[in-house]
């Protein structure tokens, strides 16, 4: 048992964040000298805002095992307003060259203005990506492709209490994805398999680095790439009972990083794998049950500790009931982790003091947790 007295603080902290979306998108198809298009042209916008309000609590004496009386100050420690619009425009163009070739080619425009606490435009950050890919049809029923496509995701500005640098600005964070993947429809379209080998590379990735026991910083240190392979099945078994399954290999590493040069990235495993089964009891009732396997992987960016595999299995329960020609009423029970099975989830930081107190602010997973729910069509 623990004993002895030590400091005890900490904050009341209110955030509020509002998120507004809205897109458009508009197919058409034509042909042009015998060779099809399919023509998509689309746009998005996000606008988000965030409100933070912090007071302190007085740091008191505590000893282990006795109740300690801590009072919030009336110091605003922290008053911050930001908010920020996102726009996407897109185009892109499925081209049929015959029966066996097909070529996808498209541009997405990205720009995100944020504004901080004076409400005045500060900061505007935009990109073009590029998406392509070739597609080959050897049979009717299969498809072999290759395919190269960008990303730019932008970033929010840090926001914790325990960082150095709360509140600094961060740069978008860009990726690139080379693909080649094949997928077949079998025993009369029962049976959909599919499989790919993919490295994705991402760049300015964020990392936390520990100051010390309580703080740290958060950085953009370099370049990270994942490489693997996926397969997935999807089919009836009968006309009652259909699965899905699909199994991951993924060897990643930080390869560009002053701190972490050769490290795998924090909680992605090696292997991960998941089962869906779906059976239906009668027209209206479906049960499912599924599988879900996280392979081991390391807590921190610097790999000091590894979390264990699991295996967590859930059900659920749906039924569905017309009531009219016009309202559909849709029930459904689920459990999550129906063994109650313990293991760690995300999150882990580790600091000079890991011999004695451990890893720090590792998730613990979600027990066996029961949800219930009513969807209204009409």
């Amino acid at each position: 048992n623990y004993t002895g007295t030590y400091e005890q603080g900490g904050m009341d902290r209110h955030d509020n964040w509002i998120f507004k979306t809205a897109s458009m998108d508009v197919v058409g198809e034509f042909d042009i000298e015998g060779v099809g298009h399919q023509l998509l042209l689309g746009a998005n916008w996000l606008g988000q805002s965030y409100d933070r309000l912090q007071y302190d609590i007085t740091t008191e004496d505590t000893t282990i095992g006795q109740e300690t009386d801590l009072n919030r100050t009336d110091d605003i420690s922290k008053d911050t307003y930001s908010e920020s619009d996102s726009y996407g425009v897109y185009i892109q163009d499925m081209i049929t060259i015959n029966e066996r070739w097909q070529v996808l080619a498209g541009l997405r425009y990205d720009l995100k203005i944020t504004r901080g606490q004076d409400g005045e435009s500060d900061e505007h950050m935009d990109a073009v990506v590029p998406k392509l890919a070739v597609i080959y049809h050897p049979a009717e029923n299969a498809s072999i492709y290759a395919t190269y496509t960008e990303s730019f995701e932008p970033q929010a500005d840090v926001a914790s209490e325990f960082a150095i640098n709360d509140g600094a600005e961060l740069d978008p964070v860009t990726g690139k994805l080379l693909e080649l993947g094949t997928k077949w429809e079998l025993f009369d379209n029962q049976l959909l398999v599919s499989g790919a080998i993919f490295e994705i590379t991402e760049e300015n990735s964020i990392i936390n680095v520990d100051i010390d026991s309580t703080m740290h910083e958060v950085t953009q240190a370099g370049e990270r790439v994942h490489r693997g392979a996926e397969i997935a099945l999807q089919g009836n078994i009968t006309n009652e009972f259909s699965l899905s399954a699909s199994a991951t290999y993924l060897d990643a590493k930080y390869t560009v990083d002053d701190n972490y040069q050769g490290n795998r990235p924090a909680d992605v495993p090696e292997y991960a794998a998941s089962v869906w089964s779906r059976y239906q009891v009668t027209h209206a009732t479906d049960i499912n049950l599924g599988a879900i396997y996280v392979g081991e992987r390391y807590g921190d960016a610097a790999n000091t500790f590894k979390k264990d595999a699991y295996t967590r299995l859930d059900l659920g329960v749906s039924h569905h009931l017309q009531y009219d020609q016009d309202l559909e009423m849709v029930f459904r029970f689920n459990i999550e982790n129906v063994l109650d099975t313990d293991y760690y989830a995300g999150g882990g930081s580790t600091s000079d003091d890991y011999d004695s107190n451990g890893a720090q602010n590792v998730v613990v997973g979600e027990e066996r947790n029961f949800m219930a729910t009513v969807q209204i069509r009409y």
